[in-house]
């Protein structure tokens, strides 16, 4: 009879580490490289749909002054069409159907709108 040493045996892959579910523990990857830091394109607007101070100063200069100016200065989509309107110098998004200072929109299709303050209806465009 031959006696056998107790000796520890390890399977031929005890090397590679094992998760709790039995498969191979992948290696963690590097840490990622760290990222530029954003930077927002105007960073001095507190409202992100408030005008730039540019445009705001343009229509402020196309409406000439008059008490009653209104220039149609842009559109925007965002959940529906909107037009940006410059009402006595103030840049005003509207939709739709919504008002400001007596202006309605009646419809929108750019680059056209058509408006309406009290009786009189007109058309503005941006070309």
């Amino acid at each position: 009879m031959q006696a056998v040493a107790d000796e520890p045996s390890e399977p031929a892959d005890a090397a590679e580490p094992v998760s709790a579910d039995g498969a191979e523990a992948e290696e963690s990857p590097a840490e990622p490289e760290p990222q530029a830091a954003y930077t927002p394109p105007y960073p001095e607007r507190r409202n992100l749909f408030s005008p730039p101070k540019q445009l705001a100063r343009m229509a402020r200069q196309k409406s000439n002054g008059s008490a009653d100016s209104v220039v149609l200065m842009g559109f925007a989509k965002i959940d529906e069409p909107s037009v940006l309107l410059a009402i006595n110098g103030r840049v005003t998004p509207l939709e739709h159907g919504q008002e400001a200072a007596g202006v309605r929109v009646i419809s929108i299709d750019p680059p056209r709108a058509v408006l309406q303050r009290g009786r009189s209806r007109w058309t503005a465009s941006i070309e």
